[in-house]
């Protein structure tokens, strides 16, 4: 093994996973840069769509198989039996932090024995730094294999993992080496969530684009006004707000169409709405779609929209990936006041800005960009820097890696 590689290991819940493309870039660009990356999954890969650059990725993945779980178990009856005090300690530690929620502290549970082998395993890979995605059970995994292996650990913090954690993310943070946050909204969070101050201890990092999706946007279109909204169907991504907005546009006589990218529990919910509202014709279900399909339709349609809300679990969106995506194809962007989208859409510069669940809003604002074709070129170049300047993937992940000590 050569000891001149840096080496990290990420552990993740699901690699690779469709929607998760800003970890699938962050690893490939943490790649071109010298970085290897030995990827960890808790679970095997499920789903039916695989992005074509995550395939090599994904056939040198560590996956949970009997064998592996058979000698993590091993390995920690083992551990138990020379480290008993530390064994029990982060057992307690474990306990103590979610014991109001017995279904997480399940599951957190059941990872322990892999987060012991992960630390094996990273320490015999010498890697320098144990990385997790999501504030959940990767980080708890990452702590473990981190106790165990004295390799330090760090975590990136996206959105609901931060809104709706359920243990004790405060300890988390505090155990860390260092935590990355993917919106400015996100830290302040924190910080007011438990009344202090974290400091450089939490780092916000946009998650970058690679330069090769930057794709000048295509001319104007001819048969009509086409939006597009990509995203899980979700109550906190808006879409019901969107189909209102469509529907008084309709009324106006607007040839306004929308492509809905993604699946979700919601989608029966929002066909039947959409049908009720009589554009169930101006309404195409794309469902989940590769990447590269999707910048396709970025090159056909005339905006993005993005109606996000706070759900009313208090579930809300970061800066979904989508929307710095739109910017850097030239499509002018629409979006809410929610979480950390005013970072990106700043109104009438970058992109329109409106008030979230409010659909009228929403039709002024696709009825503004219909109307006024040079102000969305305008903000739409102005996005399309906002979005090198701030979104570069080699940029951050060299960021990052100075942050994780990485270099």
């Amino acid at each position: 093994m050569n000891e001149r590689v840096v080496r990290a290991a990420y552990i993740l819940s699901q690699f690779p996973e469709t929607h998760e493309t800003f970890i699938l870039r962050e690893i490939r660009e943490m790649e071109r840069q010298g970085v290897r990356i030995e990827i960890f999954s808790l679970k095997k890969c499920r789903d039916k769509i695989v992005q074509t650059n995550a395939l090599q990725l994904k056939n040198r993945t560590h996956y949970p198989n009997v064998r592996i779980r058979l000698a993590a178990l091993m390995l920690t009856v083992f551990v138990f039996g020379i480290h008993p005090l530390k064994s029990w300690k982060l057992l307690k530690t474990l306990f103590r932090d979610n014991r109001k929620h017995p279904v997480y502290l399940l599951k957190v549970l059941s990872m322990f024995p892999m987060g012991v082998w992960i630390g094996w395993k990273s320490k015999r890979l010498n890697v320098r730094k144990i990385h997790a995605h999501w504030a959940t059970v990767p980080a708890e995994t990452a702590r473990t294999a981190s106790q165990f292996s004295g390799i330090p650990f760090s975590f990136t913090a996206h959105a609901w993992d931060i809104f709706l954690h359920p243990g004790n993310l405060e300890r988390l943070i505090d155990d860390a080496d260092k935590v990355i946050t993917c919106t400015r909204f996100n830290k302040a969070f924190m910080n007011q969530k438990y009344n202090r101050n974290f400091g450089s201890k939490i780092r916000v990092l946009y998650h970058g684009l690679d330069s090769s999706e930057r794709i000048p946007k295509r001319g104007p279109r001819t048969d009509g006004f086409h939006l597009l909204a990509v995203g899980r169907l979700v109550e906190q991504k808006g879409f019901s707000h969107l189909l209102r907005a469509i529907s008084i546009l309709e009324k106006e006589g607007r040839g306004v169409s929308l492509w809905l990218v993604g699946e979700g529990p919601l989608r029966a919910a929002l066909e039947k709405e959409a049908r009720l509202l009589g554009i169930r014709d101006r309404v195409v279900f794309k469902g989940m779609l590769l990447q590269q399909e999707v910048f396709s339709l970025m090159r056909q349609a005339d905006a993005l929209v993005m109606p996000s809300v706070v759900a009313k679990n208090q579930d809300r969106d970061g800066i979904p990936n989508v929307v710095p995506e739109a910017m850097a194809h030239r499509l002018p962007v629409i979006g809410t006041s929610v979480s950390g989208l005013p970072e990106v859409i700043i109104d009438h510069v970058t992109g329109l800005l409106v008030l979230p669940c409010v659909p009228e809003k929403l039709a002024v604002a696709v009825r503004t960009l219909m109307e006024n074709p040079e102000l969305g070129e305008s903000m739409a170049a102005k996005a399309g820097e906002l979005v090198r300047e701030s979104f570069d993937s080699p940029k951050n992940v060299l960021l990052m890696r100075k942050e994780l000590g990485l270099i």
